[in-house]
Formats: C-alpha cells, sequence, structure tokens
C-alpha cells in the first residue's frame, strides 16, 4: 500500500489546477483525529483510573499523539482524519514531507497539549491543597490557564491568515513549508 502512496507523488503533476483544502475539511479531519486520541486517552483511563493524576503519564498521552500526526504524515502524507476527508499534506511542489516538516507542521498541538495537561495536573494537586510546580494557590493556577487562551487566540488568528492565502496554508504550513492537497488531486 505505501508503494502505492509513494508512487503518486513520484510523478510530475500539473502545477496549475491544484485544488488546495479549505479551512472546513482541515477541521473536519483535525476533529477526526481529536477523536481517535480520545477514545485512545478515554479507552486507557477506563483500565488505569487516575491516570491524570500523572503528569508523565499525561506526557505520554501528548507524546503518542505527536507521533502518530507525525509518522502518518511523514509516511503516509496523511492521518486517519485526512485519509477520511480525502487530504494530503505535501511539500509546495507536491513531494512527500520529511521528518523535519513533520515536526514544524504539528508543533502547535504538542504545546497545547502538553500545556493543558499540565494545567490539569497542577489544578487536580492545588485543589487538594498541595503546591506542586511552584503553585500553591488557585489564583496561580487560573493565570496558567492564560496561557491556554493566549494558544487558542493564535490558532484563530491562524485560521483567519490562511483564508487570506492563495494556497489556504496556516502559519505552521508556511513555516514547514507544506501545502495540504485534495488527495484525489494527486491520484489523477
Amino acid at each position: 500500500m505505501e508503494e502505492k502512496i509513494l508512487d503518486a507523488f513520484q510523478e510530475e503533476l500539473p502545477a496549475e489546477n491544484i485544488e488546495y483544502v479549505s479551512l472546513i475539511r482541515r477541521f473536519n479531519a483535525s476533529f477526526f483525529d481529536m477523536l481517535l486520541s480520545a477514545a485512545l486517552t478515554y479507552g486507557i483511563s477506563y483500565f488505569v483510573p487516575g491516570w491524570w493524576k500523572s503528569l508523565s503519564v499525561a506526557i505520554l498521552f501528548a507524546v503518542i499523539d505527536l507521533l502518530y500526526k507525525v509518522v502518518a504524515e511523514k509516511v503516509y502524507g496523511q492521518t486517519l482524519g485526512k485519509k477520511v476527508s480525502n487530504i494530503v499534506v505535501t511539500t509546495e511542489d507536491l513531494r512527500l514531507i520529511s521528518w523535519q516538516q513533520a515536526l514544524i507542521r504539528n508543533y502547535y498541538y504538542v504545546i497545547l497539549m502538553v500545556l493543558s495537561m499540565v494545567q490539569s495536573y497542577v489544578f487536580h494537586y492545588v485543589q487538594q491543597g498541595e503546591t506542586v510546580l511552584g503553585f500553591g494557590d488557585m489564583q496561580q493556577v487560573i493565570q496558567l490557564s492564560y496561557i491556554n487562551y493566549v494558544l487558542a487566540a493564535w490558532f484563530i488568528i491562524d485560521c483567519l491568515l490562511m483564508s487570506k492565502e492563495p494556497k489556504n496554508q496556516t502559519l505552521h504550513d508556511k513555516w514547514a513549508k507544506t501545502v495540504v492537497v485534495r488527495e484525489s488531486f494527486l491520484k489523477k
């Protein structure tokens, strides 16, 4: 199967008439991947109650999610969510992306996930009256949550800027020098 996918990337494809993917289709793919991640996380939490009390286990989930996205985009050009949405991540010249590009593309998800998990971990212990990671009262924990608001605003700005780009590139796409196109375009 991998050979078939790689063959599509090796052919010379016409640069005109490329169908760059819209925000809505990309959102659908991300939502599907998020559901997979949530199913894994909550499935494991059923068998390991209280896993969220362990910062190392929470970070392990973030690493697994990152590896899923990075490896799938590097090896196949798409995650399962992207496959369902019929979209592929490629270089700007429509080739498979490199490991570095896959990591750069997914920086935002990692930062947001790790910060959210750290915040949940800190919130749990501070709520019980303990000091953890230098946080001792709920006011400090609330201030920590402002970082998530800033990241959410960054994400919204990123999406709005995407709508102004001719190739529908987000900032992380630009930094990684990648584009997202319809999979059916590559198979023409």
